[in-house]
């Protein structure tokens, strides 16, 4: 292989290593602009929750701005995957043909968040409604 072969590779292989660069640090201004909040997060809504957003969006505005700005908005997670729920749920009813729950409990969570619902089951917090339950008016 020639010389001048070997310099123009050289010089390839250093543009696209500068563009890398380059990219990565564009991504990275990109996510830091949307932590600030100076401008919106992209999010993507997967497409069994995609009829849940457009209604709720007319609907009740409120709930989807809340989910907008959280990070399951950004990974795709959307309304079924956490409200999803099973007939004999206390609080589960069938809602456009699916069966969801209002209320998302830390049971529903611990589907994706094992460690996190460990953690939580073995602290004070996981007990604080029977406090609620007990004569101690001080601490209720």
């Amino acid at each position: 292989m020639s010389v001048k072969a070997k310099q123009v590779i050289i010089a390839v292989l250093g543009l696209m290593f500068l563009a890398s660069l380059i990219f990565v640090q564009w991504m990275e201004v990109i996510r830091r602009r949307e932590e600030a909040g100076l401008s919106p997060h992209r999010i993507a809504v997967p497409l069994n929750s995609k009829a849940c957003v457009d209604c709720h969006r007319q609907s009740s505005p409120g709930i989807i701005d809340q989910w907008a700005g959280s990070t399951h908005a950004v990974k795709g997670v959307g309304c079924v995957e956490c409200h999803r729920a099973q007939k004999d749920e206390a609080d589960a009813f069938n809602h456009y043909g699916s069966m969801i729950a209002t209320i998302v409990s830390p049971k529903d969570c611990s589907r994706c968040h094992k460690t996190e619902f460990a953690e939580f089951t073995n602290s004070h917090h996981a007990k604080a409604g029977n406090i609620l339950e007990s004569l101690d008016n001080r601490l209720a």
